[in-house]
This record gives structure tokens, C-alpha cells and sequence, in this order.
């Protein structure tokens, strides 16, 4: 049967589908053959053919070479295996590949007498150790190729169920993998000690001479990162509380002069605050070159009774307690931390801009950061100086990006001909980054903060980069706690662009003081607690088009302030220009009240004590509330209902109230 007859038979998707790379058959993902931190490969038609494409090293091909790199075989191999697939051709006595679940007993069984021989001799193995590896099935045979296991869910952990493979290459210059990417190897049980290598061999000939599986497997467990660029793949393996001790190799510096043993050192530690460090001696690159060369059982003891913990040389300086003639001496007004407002903002502190979806925050951001870029105030909140900034953007492709950019500019400079546009373009930067969360987030924006060194950094929106609940205390804290530190490291203001449970009103947030609308963002209140300061843009209610800002946590130092108006105040009234996109300052005031029956106002921080108090129906609290601030009940029940729509409050199993934030 020729080839073109094959495809027709088993075309591209359904091969990828059946050899286990089926969530790689699409348009667009990262690559099933090489780390890739970006979306950069996909699958697709062209002229009723399938092709598959790696844009990150520009490789290409059809089903013959997507069997070619997935197995590691030569063309010819790859047309005869994909013969058999197709069921051309009698299947041969070797493990069926075309199977997704890999069949890993069938490749221990594979590894033969003869196999474990040539890995003794090759490897300077002692016997008994290598017996250990197929006894606890961690070696194996693929296709005549040296395979040891990988597991992606639950993390790899001894005798645990395994649905990938790391192939050594014919070669012997490199590994492939199959069953989807890499992933560390966790042997051993026991996490209170931790033995962490970046590679299978330095860590066989360790556990091979120390003769680990004799006497350490019952107190420690030894993981493989697979790579000094996999540091950051332990996440999650070993709990915090272990001692882990990290044996990187003696590599040589890079282009850049950096060291990947460093990073791949850092990227644990940052998990990690007990790592000790086993140094290798220095005229050797690697610990298997060591123990290759000689190094003894005791010489490996040695070396990790004198392991050092480890130091970041980036980690912040642990604090002084503040001196008190320092703390009576201060004057605010010499202050060169605060570069925005009357010390509203200074270096390593935070904000969190808040409002409903599609009211504009976006463009409101990028115009305050484009102000203060030339150096000009935003509505009467005045930097110190011309501020850089970095914009991270998720959900604006670049035409999206383009168009934006171009509005702003054109209704800013009719707002204000003034403005220098030269120098916003110079100093604020705008970048997208998708597919990116957690802790994977912070890591990528540590560098970019590196390379780009900005005033400020605006993350917008938050919830596209948190990667968890907003509602969990616990994944809101350890997110924003990790952009603090970065903060406080780098002296870098950080904007978070945030959403309501849905669009604020003037009418939804009736009674509520600057501080309570402070908690207006949807989720946990650690967010509003870790914020320096907030800032909301909410619609008024009945007009159209008319919008309301309030700096709302430390409002008064932010010296927010309408044009025509002499004192700066806590919130302003604003509106879309009818040239480009901008915000301008609106010329509306609200009707005063008239004489007469007082409007029901009821603070928001009264409900949420009466909540918190003790078990409350929905009617009780209306009931209580009402009373106490002589309004209808109905008034109150509707103040109640609005808090429950926001996803503020909710009630639980017997039916009384709760306050989820």
C-alpha cells in the first residue's frame, strides 16, 4: 500500500490520538517533543493533507515524521511502523506503541539479563543496583532503547502507575520522551530528607556508591528534575517542611554568563527555604564524572555532611527593627520612596484598580500610566518625576492592543495637547502573555522586571494570571504575597486590574463609606488587606454614560481631583470622550436631597457585623438592621439582596447568613 493510502487510512490526528499524543492534535500547543514555555506547535490541512508544524525550531513534516520523532527512528523504521498501524504488516514481538497507555511492565520484562549486563558495564554499575532498579520497576526496554518511567498525575512516586517514558536516544547524546512532556522522578517514600539531582545518571551513580537503597531509603527519597531547566517542576512533590538537599552539577557559564546549575538552584530554593547545597568538587563538571573518577562511599558522606544552606544573593535583606530617632526625625515631604500623590504610592507598594466588566479599566489604567509617563498628573494625582511602566496584558491580541493604543492617543491629545507623547511611547511598555498562572506567572514576571526594570507593573486582569479561587484566603494570599515580595525587591509599584461581582452602581453601593468600597472587588478580602491602595470605577445609575472613580484606600493622599474643582476629594465624576478613547472629567453633580424622609442608608461594614455576630435568616438581619437605622425593612432586605447578587454574602445549610468575604 503507498503512502498516500496510509494517510487516507489512519491520517495525522487519529495516528497522534492512538500513539498517546492526542491533546497535541489541534491548532495550537506546546510542543510534545521539547520544553516549551508558549503555545508554538499545532497540527492542520493543506490541500486535504496533514502536516504538523514546530514554529520554536521551525521543523515540519507528516505522519512518517511525526513517527520519526516521537520513537527516534529512521525514516524507513517510521514507514514500517506506521505499515503496522495501520495493519499492513504482522506485529512484531516488542511493545505496542500505538497503544496511548504505555505498557511499562512489558518494558521491564524487556529489560533481559543481557540488558542490565550492558548497563553495568556501560554505567560502572554495581550489579546488585541495577538488579534494584528493575526489581522496583524504575528501568525498562522501549523499542530497544533505555527507558525509565514518567508519570504525570499523581507526581511520580515509587511502584506508582506510569503513562510516559524518558528514551534514551540511539545516540546516547540526548533523551526523548514519550506519553506527553517531562516530568520530575520522585524515588522513595520518605520525604523528611530530599536528595534532588538534575540528572538520572548523577543520581544513579550516587544512589549506586552511597548505596542508598541499603541504607538512606527509609529516611529520604531522591528526586530527578530531568534537566537544569526543570527546577521548577518540583512544585508540589515534597512538602515545605522537608530538608532538601540539592546536588546541582559544575556547569559552565552561558552567553549571558549565568550559570544553569544556578538557576536551576534558585528556581528550587524559591519553593523551598531549607535547601542545603552538596558541592561537587570543582575540577569535576558532574557528580558521575566523580564518582567515575573515583569518588568513594565516604567521600559522598563527606560531601553531605559539609552541605551549606543556601543563600539567594537576591533574597531581600531581612529587616531592622526601625529606629526611633530615625521614625521622629522623618518628614513625608522628603520621603524619595513616594513618587505618586501625597506619599499615596511609593516604591514597592501596590493597587488594586477595580470596576465592572467592559466599563473601560483597561483603558483607564493604560491613560494613568501614559500621564504619569510624561510625567503629567491624572486627574490631580501628580508623580514625582516621569514614571516607566510595563503593561501585562492577557485578553487583547495585538490588533486589539494597536486599536487601544491609538484611541487613547488620539483622545489624549485632544484632552490634553500638552502631553508629550514622545515620551510615553519611550518609557511605558505593553506586552501579552497568555496561558501563563500561579507561581509559573511570577516566575516569568520576576524576568520581565529584570529586563525591563519599570517605575510600575500593571497585571491586567488578575484573574486571568492567579491561577486559583479568588475566593480561597489561602491562594489569593500566597499569589499576592509573591508579588509583594517582587515589589518590595525591586522597588516596582505593581497595578492589579480587578472585576466586581458584577457592575458597580452608585445605587449598589449607596451608604457605603470610601472603606467599604474599598471591598467592592470580587473574591477574598485578603486582596483589599494586601493593597496599598484601591481605586473604583463604578457607573451612576440613571445616567447614561456618567461614571464615578474613588480612590478608596488611602483616598486622601492620592489627591484625586476634577479640574474645575479647587480641593481634591475622594471620588470624581467621569465620562468617555466623544474623540478616541479617553477619560475626561464630567461636569455632572448629583441632585441634593431633598427635605424629608432620610434615605436609607446602612453602612456596609454595620452588615457585615451583624453577619459575623451570630446565626442570622436573611429576614432576621433585614428585621435587626431596620430597626436600628429606622428604614423599612424591605429597604434593608433589598441593601441584603444586593450584597448576595455580588457574591459578598451568601447563607449556609440551616439558612442563615454568611459573610463569604
Amino acid at each position: 500500500m503507498e503512502i498516500d493510502q496510509l494517510k487516507q487510512k489512519l491520517p495525522l490526528p487519529d495516528l497522534m490520538e492512538r500513539m498517546g499524543y492526542g491533546e497535541h492534535a489541534v491548532a495550537s500547543c506546546c510542543s510534545p517533543f521539547r520544553e516549551d514555555k508558549n503555545p508554538s506547535w499545532g497540527i492542520f490541512q493543506r490541500d486535504g493533507i496533514w502536516l504538523w508544524k514546530d514554529h520554536g525550531t521551525d521543523q515540519a513534516g507528516d505522519e512518517i515524521t511525526f513517527i520519526q520523532e516521537a520513537l527516534n527512528l529512521s525514516k524507513g523504521a517510521a514507514i514500517k511502523h506506521y505499515r503496522r498501524m495501520c495493519g499492513i504488516e504482522t506485529v512484531e514481538a516488542t511493545i505496542d506503541m500505538s497503544d496511548p497507555a504505555i505498557d511499562w511492565q512489558a518494558a521491564v520484562d524487556a529489560f533481559t539479563p543481557q540488558a542490565a549486563t550492558h548497563l553495568q558495564q556501560w554505567r560502572d554499575y554495581s550489579p546488585t543496583f541495577v538488579q534494584w532498579l528493575k526489581d522496583n520497576r524504575l528501568v525498562g526496554i522501549i523499542n530497544s532503547r533505555l527507558a525509565f518511567p514518567i508519570q504525570h498525575n499523581p507526581a511520580t512516586h515509587l511502584n506508582g502507575k506510569t503513562d510516559g517514558a524518558h528514551l534514551l536516544n540511539r545516540d546516547r547524546d540526548g533523551w526523548s520522551v514519550l506519553g506527553g512532556k517531562t516530568m520530575p522522578l520522585l524515588i522513595g517514600e520518605n520525604t523528611v530528607n530530599a536528595f534532588v539531582f538534575e540528572s538520572q545518571w548523577d543520581a544513579f551513580a550516587w544512589m549506586d556508591r552511597i548505596e542508598w537503597y541499603k541504607d538512606m531509603a527509609s529516611t529520604s527519597c531522591v528526586l530527578i528534575t530531568r534537566g537544569a531547566s526543570n527546577g521548577r517542576l518540583v512544585h508540589g512533590l515534597l512538602p515545605s517542611t522537608a530538608r532538601v538537599y540539592l546536588l546541582p552539577q559544575n556547569d559552565p557559564l552561558d552567553e549571558k554568563g549565568e550559570s544553569p546549575a544556578t538557576k536551576w538552584v534558585q528556581a528550587i530554593a524559591k519553593l523551598h527555604p531549607r535547601c542545603l547545597i552538596v558541592a561537587t568538587p570543582p575540577e569535576y563538571k558532574d557528580l558521575n564524572e566523580w564518582t567515575a573518577s573515583g569518588a568513594t562511599k565516604q567521600d559522598l558522606v563527606t560531601a553531605g555532611d559539609e552541605a551549606e544552606g543556601y543563600v539567594d544573593p537576591d533574597a531581600p535583606i531581612l529587616p531592622n527593627a526601625f529606629l526611633w530617632p530615625e521614625l521622629l526625625t522623618f518628614k513625608p515631604s522628603e520621603d524619595e520612596a513616594s513618587i505618586l500623590g501625597n506619599r499615596w504610592l511609593c516604591r514597592g507598594s501596590s493597587c488594586v484598580w477595580v470596576g465592572g466588566s467592559g466599563l473601560g479599566k483597561s483603558v483607564l489604567s493604560l491613560q494613568a500610566a501614559m500621564h504619569w509617563a510624561a510625567g503629567q498628573p491624572f486627574f490631580g494625582i501628580a508623580p514625582k518625576m516621569p514614571l516607566t511602566s510595563l503593561i501585562i496584558e492577557a485578553e487583547n491580541d495585538f490588533g486589539d492592543v494597536a486599536e487601544t493604543v491609538q484611541g487613547v492617543k488620539t483622545g489624549l491629545l485632544s484632552a490634553h495637547p500638552t502631553l508629550d507623547f514622545d515620551q510615553v511611547t519611550e518609557r511605558v511598555k505593553i506586552a501579552r502573555l497568555v496561558n501563563v498562572t500561579g507561581y509559573d506567572f511570577i516566575i516569568q514576571v520576576r524576568e520581565l522586571i529584570a529586563d525591563h526594570q519599570p517605575d510600575q507593573l500593571w497585571i491586567d486582569p488578575l484573574l486571568c494570571y492567579l491561577g486559583g479561587d479568588i475566593n480561597s484566603q489561602e491562594e489569593v494570599g500566597e499569589f499576592v504575597n509573591h508579588l509583594g515580595e517582587l515589589a518590595l525587591s525591586t522597588g516596582t509599584i505593581i497595578h492589579l486590574i480587578h472585576h466586581t461581582g458584577k457592575p458597580k452602581t452608585a445605587k449598589d453601593t449607596r451608604g457605603m463609606t470610601a472603606a467599604d468600597l474599598a471591598y467592592a472587588g470580587i473574591g477574598s478580602s485578603v486582596l483589599t488587606n494586601w493593597a496599598r491602595a484601591i481605586m473604583v470605577l463604578q457607573t451612576v445609575r440613571g445616567e447614561e454614560g456618567i461614571f464615578q472613580l474613588t480612590a478608596a484606600k488611602r483616598g486622601k493622599r492620592a489627591n484625586l481631583q476634577h479640574p474645575k474643582h479647587e480641593l481634591s476629594a475622594l471620588s470624581i465624576y467621569l465620562q468617555h470622550s466623544a474623540e478616541g478613547l479617553c477619560w475626561i472629567p464630567s461636569d455632572y453633580e448629583p441632585e441634593e436631597s431633598s427635605v424629608g424622609r432620610n434615605k436609607a442608608e446602612i453602612p456596609f461594614t454595620r452588615i457585615r457585623e451583624v453577619i459575623q455576630q451570630g446565626s442570622r435568616t436573611k429576614n432576621g438581619v433585614a428585621e435587626l438592621l431596620a430597626q436600628e437605622f429606622n428604614v423599612a425593612t424591605k429597604t434593608a432586605s433589598r441593601r441584603l439582596d444586593n450584597l448576595i447578587e455580588n457574591n459578598t454574602v451568601g447563607s449556609n445549610q440551616e439558612g442563615d447568613l454568611i459573610w463569604k468575604c
